[in-house]
C-alpha cells in the first residue's frame, strides 16, 4: 500500500470538478449568445432581402403603371418579377390573394389590381418569403414582420 506524504505537488479531485463545472458553465454561455448572433443575423439578412424586393417590386409595379411596360395579363407580372429579382421563375408568385403557403426560395408578391383607378391600377400590397424555415413579410416595404412559423390569413 503506498503512503500519500505532506507536500506533494498536484490537483485534489474536487479542485479538478470545480474547474470541468466552470468551463462548462463557460462553454454554455457562449454558445448561448453565438446562436443568439447567428439568429440575429438571420433575420437582418431576410429583412435585407425583403427590403430589396420590395424597391425592385416597386419599381415593377411603375413601370406597368407609367406604361413603360405593357403586359397584356397580370400572369406576365410573375416573369417582370423573376427577371427582376433574378430568380428562377417557378420560384417568383405573383397573385392578387394572400399568400398561404410558400417554401423555402419562393418569393409571393401580392398586388391589388383597380382597373377604376386609371393612374396607378396596379398597386404593391405585400412581399412574403421563406427564410431558413421561417415566414417573414412586409407590407411597406420598411417593416418586416418575422420570423413567424406561420402566416395571417389576412
Amino acid at each position: 500500500m503506498r503512503k500519500f506524504h505532506k507536500g506533494k505537488k498536484g490537483f485534489t479531485l474536487i479542485e479538478v470538478l470545480v474547474v470541468v463545472a466552470i468551463i462548462g458553465v463557460l462553454a454554455t454561455i457562449i454558445s448561448l449568445a453565438a446562436m443568439a448572433a447567428v439568429k440575429s443575423s438571420q433575420t437582418n439578412a431576410a429583412k435585407t432581402k425583403l427590403t430589396n424586393y420590395w424597391k425592385l417590386g416597386a419599381q415593377i409595379i411603375d413601370q406597368v403603371n407609367l406604361g413603360f411596360t405593357t403586359i397584356k395579363s397580370p400572369d406576365q407580372l410573375s416573369s417582370l418579377f423573376a427577371i427582376r429579382i433574378n430568380a428562377d421563375s417557378k420560384n417568383v408568385i405573383v397573385s392578387d390573394t394572400v399568400c398561404s403557403s410558400l417554401s423555402d426560395e419562393q418569393v409571393y408578391f401580392q398586388y391589388k389590381y383597380s382597373p377604376a383607378n386609371k393612374l396607378h391600377p396596379y398597386e404593391l400590397k405585400r412581399i412574403t418569403i421563406v427564410y431558413k424555415g421561417q415566414y417573414y413579410y412586409t407590407n411597406d416595404g420598411k417593416i418586416v414582420t418575422g420570423p413567424k412559423d406561420k402566416l395571417p390569413t389576412s
